[in-house]
């Protein structure tokens, strides 16, 4: 016996450039940031701080120092003139936690009624009301670096390297795909679907509610 834990109803695909993508539109100087960490790497994140620049204004290059500290850290410099990047790609997925919400169904006594479901009927309608199931991430993969076989450049980054950038943007990546409306989706879907199981079973109208 299938025992299904999570129905998956909404998926998102995106493909990101790194590290072009995650500073929008702005203009970084890829190239002073580069002499700064050349310097000292250890200390190139402190130089962030106003008492490290004249005047105390610190240059807006440095709004960007920790994407630079990464790209470093990883094998990628974006600081040389080559405009060497690396293509992200992420498949991410949610949907309905069936488990979660099947547990919140329940009564301390046979006699009661069960907690998070309501049937209201007559002779000419019925109604069915149950509390509405929580949604969640059901997957979230980031694909195997292939720039090259897309046409991108190759970028020399090492296994180690490509473990480290992937880990370092998980949260970066999962943010952006909730940013595009994936659990609003997956819940709209979600909650369509469980609708039609039950209106084909005899119910008129299936309410969901918090």
């Amino acid at each position: 016996m299938i025992e299904m834990e999570e129905l998956e109803t909404a998926s998102y695909e995106m493909k990101l450039v790194f590290p072009y993508d995650f500073v929008g539109e702005d203009p970084v100087d890829w190239a002073y940031l580069k002499i700064q960490y050349d310097m000292n790497p250890d200390i190139f994140l402190d130089k962030r701080n106003p008492s490290w620049h004249p005047g105390g204004r610190v240059p807006d290059a440095w709004k960007y120092a920790e994407i630079y500290q990464l790209c470093r850290q990883a094998g990628l410099d974006p600081g040389l003139p080559d405009y060497r990047f690396v293509v992200i790609s992420v498949s991410v997925r949610a949907g309905i936690d069936l488990e979660a919400w099947l547990s919140g169904f329940n009564t301390t006594n046979v006699d009661q009624d069960v907690v998070g479901i309501r049937v209201e009927e007559n002779e000419d309608f019925s109604r069915l009301t149950l509390m509405k199931p929580p949604v969640t991430v059901t997957s979230f993969i980031v694909e195997d670096q292939d720039a090259a076989a897309e046409g991108f450049p190759d970028v020399p980054l090492s296994p180690a390297g490509w473990r480290f950038l992937v880990e370092a943007l998980t949260p970066m990546l999962r943010d952006a795909a909730m940013d595009g409306g994936l659990i609003e989706a997956a819940e709209t879907s979600g909650l369509a679907f469980i609708s039609e199981i039950f209106e084909a079973s005899g119910y008129d109208e299936v309410v969901f509610v918090d």
